[in-house]
């Protein structure tokens, strides 16, 4: 898990994991091998992402293409798992055509909630064996508590044997579900270590699960 204040740098990480600019001092390694010798097409293939902005969407793509975007061969089945998993099915279900029904340009046509959710549906449906690094970046801000509460509970299967970067404002979306959890203030690590250890070591995290009544 990776949080911090608006402008700290969490989404910048996102950037840097997947090379669309390198970092100037240090490295990134995956596997124990530095990013910048990894094929840049090969490394991007390992990651599956949840943007802040959502998912694709193209104009005129019914929902079921759109979820199926990253992994074409999908199933049907497949595609309705992730969609139940992701807390989008019952709403695709309330629609004129359901899986049939065409989107507008960038999601247009959707709530905020509503293309956050189809955005993880559609990460999930790409997530297969050969990637193995999921990164969801603020990927629940426009969800009521419940859903989200109930949505990290459904993912957890399928992050068995993979690793998952969560960068998160509310602190709600990491408490459960995160091993490690990692402060960033102005492009620097202030503070680590699970939620119960940041909680007693009475830093920033701890000050903001106080406010944000997560403790």
């Amino acid at each position: 898990g990776i949080v911090g204040r608006s402008g700290a740098g969490k989404t910048t990480i996102h950037s840097l994991l997947s090379r669309m600019f390198d970092v100037q001092n240090g490295s990134i390694e995956i596997c124990g091998s530095n990013i910048r010798k990894w094929p840049l097409a090969q490394l991007r293939s390992v990651f599956s992402y949840v943007t802040q902005d959502g998912g694709v969407f193209f104009s005129e793509m019914t929902i079921l293409d759109t979820l199926r975007f990253g992994r074409p061969e999908a199933s049907l089945r497949e595609v309705i798992e992730a969609a139940r998993c992701a807390c989008i099915h019952e709403d695709i279900e309330r629609m004129p055509l359901m899986y049939k029904t065409r989107l507008g340009e960038r999601g247009v046509t959707l709530s905020k909630g509503q293309q956050q959710r189809i955005a993880l549906a559609q990460a999930l449906v790409a997530l297969q064996d050969d990637k193995r690094i999921l990164v969801l970046d603020e990927f629940t801000s426009a969800l009521d508590s419940e859903t989200e509460r109930i949505l990290l509970e459904n993912i957890r299967p399928y992050l068995a044997g993979k690793t998952a970067i969560i960068i998160a404002h509310r602190l709600s979306t990491l408490r459960k579900i995160a091993d490690r959890i990692v402060v960033v203030d102005n492009g620097t690590v202030t503070e680590e270590g699970s939620h119960e250890e940041l909680l007693a070591a009475g830093g920033w995290y701890a000050e903001m699960a106080r406010l944000q009544a997560v403790a």
